[in-house]
């Protein structure tokens, strides 16, 4: 059971969980002066400190994200902290696999094409270079045959022999050719790079 609390307004109650995060600063005279608001919890400026910029302590841009004060770094820190709660509560799927049991041939595997059936959330792009004998990785692109963009590049990781970037950005569905940066070390079977991509699909 989630623990809650409760402001009253005139033509209604709002309930909201105690763990949703906020940030009201102390200096925010708006803010301040409303007997239903949130309490302040964050005690932004020092006491002898005025800032002149912004005399009513509402401003977003001039008080709250004021540089290395505490409202920007709790605002900050929420984000953050909120961005990877809601990627913890997806499911990470394989779009695409390329890769099969057949041996493996070096060289460059010339055009190598994909479809990704609908929109996705890229998390991860993976291609396999067993022939570069363990060279740092180096970016992977995907370039969108109907609209003619090109997303990426994205850096990559060594994984062994595995090159990995984490684009975490969108793309909607359709047909894709796959770029390595290094195609003359990419693993194959005359059909294509070896080449797996995971995501978030978008519904």
């Amino acid at each position: 059971m989630i623990d809650s609390v409760s402001y009253r307004w005139p033509i209604q109650t709002i309930t909201l969980p105690v763990e949703v995060p906020y940030t009201t600063i102390k200096e925010d005279l708006i803010i301040g002066s409303l007997p239903t608001a949130l309490d302040s919890n964050v005690n932004n400026f020092s006491n002898t400190y005025i800032n002149l910029f912004d005399l009513s302590g509402h401003n977003f841009i001039k008080s709250y994200m004021f540089s290395d004060h505490d409202a920007e770094r709790q605002i900050l820190e929420d984000i953050v902290n909120t961005i990877d709660k809601l990627s913890s509560s997806y499911e990470i799927t394989e779009i695409v696999n390329t890769y099969n049991i057949l041996g493996v041939a070096c060289g460059n595997p010339g055009t190598t094409l994909v479809t990704i059936p609908q929109d996705v959330y890229i998390t991860e792009i993976s291609t396999y270079h067993w022939c570069d004998g363990g060279q740092p990785a180096g970016t992977h692109s995907l370039y969108n045959l109907n609209s003619f963009l090109m997303y990426g590049p994205f850096s990559g990781t060594t994984d062994f022999r595995f090159w990995v970037s984490s684009p975490n950005t969108y793309v909607p569905g359709g047909n894709y050719e796959v770029i390595d940066s290094e195609p003359s070390t990419w693993s194959h079977t005359y059909s294509g790079g070896f080449v797996r991509i995971s995501g978030i699909l978008c519904y």
